[in-house]
């Protein structure tokens, strides 16, 4: 499920789902809260857990939609890469990465996932959030 929380009333989250259906989805009270704030490429350190959702292009690299940086709690947070439902055929990687500039000049996050590198292409305007840690409330 994706959307927005419009609010919260005591246990129970009104969120806009992408369809622009209300849902009331009701919380455990143990239940972790990750908010994200916007963040950019060059707050990626070479320590960041990271979470890129890309969608593959025809030379077998990957466009990013979305990068991800975990807080440092969430590091292995499900590591790995696996078909995403952001989008029909979009791929999500969560693992290490860093980020550098290709020979022609364009940013892309490296990756290092279980011994196998790999790359996913992006623009400093795809890098949208960090999920901090928080709490309910």
């Amino acid at each position: 499920m994706r959307g927005t929380i419009e609010r919260v009333e005591d246990d129970v989250y009104v969120v806009k789902a992408r369809d622009g259906s209300i849902l009331k989805l009701i919380i455990a009270a143990n239940t972790g809260v990750a908010p994200s704030v916007r963040s950019n490429l060059s707050d990626i350190k070479p320590v960041s857990y990271i979470g890129v959702a890309a969608l593959p292009l025809p030379d077998g690299s990957q466009r990013a939609l979305e990068v991800h940086i975990f807080h440092e709690s969430m590091r292995g947070t499900g590591e790995g890469h696996r078909s995403w439902d952001l989008q029909p055929n979009s791929t999500m990687t969560n693992a290490h990465g860093r980020v550098d500039r290709g020979n022609n000049g364009r940013p892309f996050v490296e990756f290092e996932v279980q011994g196998w590198g790999k790359k996913d292409y992006c623009s400093d305007r795809y890098c949208d959030c960090d999920l901090s840690a928080g709490e309910r409330g």
